[in-house]
């Protein structure tokens, strides 16, 4: 026998409350001899033995209530369906666990695995009782914070309700979280059902592993519910990417989609397409043997300006949640940009070529003295230009602009000594420069340009056609002398770099080496020069909407440097809206309701901030699957201490279950039993008081 409630026992106690009632109440009788009353001395005896009888019999049954009611409130319970020929249950707390991710979503002749399981459990809460409760834990829930409820009716509506979830995680979070709610529960049959498939990357990693013996104790049973593996025709888009680096509106981009065969046949020509803004753009057909990955490009023409939503999407197949997947880009309709120069006259030529109308659209400049870093917010512009040597004490607001993806373009002025330069480069975190070499036009040597590195973004759509990339080098007399540290773009015949880039944070910087002035060279009046200052630009200016990839359910970080209020707008895919208020100060803003793929909009203060795509988590589209044994030393690993039973959903899981159910608690047995003394224990005391 187990008692529920064993802390009652301590009751038990009470029992010798009558005992000590009657010991207090004994009298010692005196003896008084009557002559006349000789007679009645026999019958005297007899008559005193069965008041004795009778006292002890009332002690006994009052000693028997006390602890009749006792064990009833410890609620005493034994294994087996059924005593005396009944089959009342002890009470039950089940907890079922839905695997909603979408491998669930495979359909074979019973339909959805998913559905299947919904389909179980209804089966399941029917055979359920009054008194009995039960709570619904999902696998794609990041925060379980379920509790249990009587109201099985509406535990069924909940279960109708489930649907396949984007988001991808293992079993065990659900586990403890089912661990944690049993360990809460008072009542006697503790019971966890499990519907999964059973995908390889359903159970955790060991360091994800906790010792669960204290919440899941020896009464606790686990039902695991298998579907069987199926042979599946499934396709699915890993990755997309964009191998273009700058964003040209009516301009050709290449869009990198990796596409992998799960199933263990041949795919034939299946479709990609390309979608912009949701309008198709572009396609290709791919061939991928049993398993393999591939990737293939799909050129795209850019149609519009603003941010842009990009998606390659497959043909249906058997597992239609893994066929689409999301970037985006931003294709600026006007392009913000500013100059610090040291002099008016050294960003002259820089000015005249970006007064007319960019390649992207128009590019709005304005120009500031080069002491005026301090007082501009930077964060404005889509890229900077920086020309001169001047005081650096401001610097850190550049530095910051580039660690959150801004682009600067450095070069030195008319003016600018070595020391200058070398203390703007140091401040920027980029090489410095070794010597000034050369001087001003006339006075000395000149150098040419030597090696081009046409394949970087800058040259892209330049030229008409790799066959004519090639330029008049410009004459440069002056220059300053660096080498290494960065990406070398364009070199001069002596070797040194003429432009090179550098790499900082999310952001990037160019540096050119000689001043865009006609005193250092005649660069700024040949014929490359208005369109590849032009590429630099737009090159600066142009990135990824967000270069970190989002899976679903994971925390969003939304850079708030750029925000136009304190209240950020979030559009989801689903159309749904949030608006999410911003603290002093606050740099970034996480959020953590990305419960579904596709673009999340942020907006503030009416404006578009950013896209930021999220994506399926590719492990789910595994067709690969564990065995029972892989489940089993899972649960050891936990050290479940309960019953392990593994439920083919071909049977019948209701009668297996009532089958391995036990637990039939005896309480109204013991309040029967009190009730029964107390009758009879009132029946002789009435006898008892009529006869004295």
């Amino acid at each position: 026998m187990l008692f529920l409630n064993p802390s009652i026992l301590f009751g038990l106690l009470a029992a010798s409350i009558p005992i000590l009632i009657h010991l207090l109440n004994l009298r010692k009788l005196k003896k008084i001899d009557f002559s006349t009353l000789t007679f009645l001395k026999e019958l005297q005896k007899n008559k005193v033995r069965k008041i004795r009888i009778r006292q002890w019999l009332l002690l006994a049954l009052r000693v028997l209530i006390i602890i009749f009611l006792v064990m009833a409130f410890s609620r005493p319970a034994l294994k087996g369906t059924a005593i005396f020929g009944t089959t009342s249950a002890a009470k039950t707390s089940a907890v079922f666990i839905f695997d909603d991710t979408y491998s669930m979503s495979l359909v074979n002749e019973k339909g959805s695995y998913l559905n299947q399981a919904k389909a179980a459990a209804r089966n399941i809460i029917n055979n359920l009782q009054d008194g009995d409760e039960a709570a619904i834990v999902l696998v794609s829930e990041m925060k379980n914070e379920q509790v249990f409820s009587s109201d099985l009716k509406n535990i069924k509506q909940k279960i109708d309700g489930i649907k396949p979830a984007f988001i991808s995680s293992n079993i065990n979070r659900s586990i403890v979280s089912a661990a944690r709610l049993l360990n809460d529960s008072k009542n006697f049959n503790k019971e966890i059902y499990l519907f999964t498939d059973l995908q390889d990357n359903s159970l955790p990693k060991k360091d994800e592993i906790s010792n669960l013996s204290e919440l899941l104790d020896s009464r606790t049973k686990l039902y695991a519910f298998r579907f069987p593996p199926k042979e599946v025709f499934n396709l699915s888009i890993d990755k997309i990417s964009i191998n273009n680096q700058i964003f040209e509106k009516n301009k050709t981009i290449g869009i990198d989609v990796l596409v992998t065969n799960h199933s263990i046949n041949q795919a034939e020509n299946r479709v990609v397409s390309v979608f912009m803004n949701e309008e198709r753009t572009g396609q290709k057909t791919v061939t991928l043997k049993a398993g393999e990955s591939k990737t293939i490009t799909i050129d795209a023409t850019l149609k519009g300006s603003g941010f842009t939503s990009i998606s390659a999407q497959l043909e249906d197949d058997d597992i239609a949640y893994d066929n689409i997947r999301y970037t985006a880009i931003n294709i600026p309709e006007e392009i913000p940009l500013i100059i610090f120069a040291s002099t008016p006259a050294d960003a002259e030529y820089i000015n005249l070529v970006l007064s007319a109308s960019g390649e992207t659209g128009t590019i709005k400049v304005q120009q500031k003295s080069f002491n005026q870093i301090a007082s501009v917010d930077v964060n404005q512009f889509n890229a900077i230009i920086i020309i001169g040597s001047e005081s650096t004490n401001s610097f850190d607001r550049i530095n910051k602009y580039v660690q959150n993806g801004g682009g600067v373009f450095v070069m030195p002025g008319a003016g600018s000594n070595l020391s200058g330069m070398q203390s703007v480069c140091g401040a920027l975190g980029i090489t410095k420069p070794t010597s000034l070499e050369g001087g001003a036009a006339g006075s000395g040597s000149k150098v040419l340009f030597d090696k081009v590195e046409y394949r970087h973004p800058i040259f892209n759509n330049i030229f008409a056609g790799e066959q004519n990339r090639a330029f008049d080098s410009p004459e440069i007399y002056r220059f300053f002398k660096i080498k290494g540290g960065g990406q070398n773009i364009i070199s001069l015949q002596n070797g040194n770099s003429f432009l090179t880039e550098y790499k900082s944070g999310k952001g990037k910087i160019i540096f050119m080496a000689s001043s865009p002035e006609l005193t250092s060279g005649n660069f700024p009046v040949k014929a490359i020069f208005p369109p590849l200052i032009n590429k630099i630009i737009t090159y600066l200016s142009s990135k990824n909407a967000d270069n970190t990839e989002y899976f679903t359910g994971t925390e969003l970080q939304v850079n708030t440097e750029q925000v136009y209020s304190n209240q950020i707008h979030i559009i989801k895919p689903d159309k749904a809206e949030e608006y999410l208020q911003l603290t002093k100060d606050q740099k970034y803003l996480t959020y953590n309701n990305s419960d579904a793929a596709g673009i999340y909009k942020i907006l503030s203060g009416g404006r578009t901030v950013s896209y930021i795509p999220v994506n399926f988590n590719p492990q789910e589209s595994s067709s690969k699957y564990l065995q029972e044994k892989e489940l089993l030393a899972y649960l050891k690993d936990i050290n479940f201490k309960g019953i392990y039973t593994s439920i083919d959903p071909k049977n019948d899981p209701a009668k297996l279950i009532l089958q391995a159910r036990f637990g039939s608690e005896l309480w109204k047995m013991f309040v029967v039993l009190a009730l029964l003394a107390a009758l009879v224990e009132m029946a002789i005391a009435r006898t008892a008081k009529k006869e004295l």
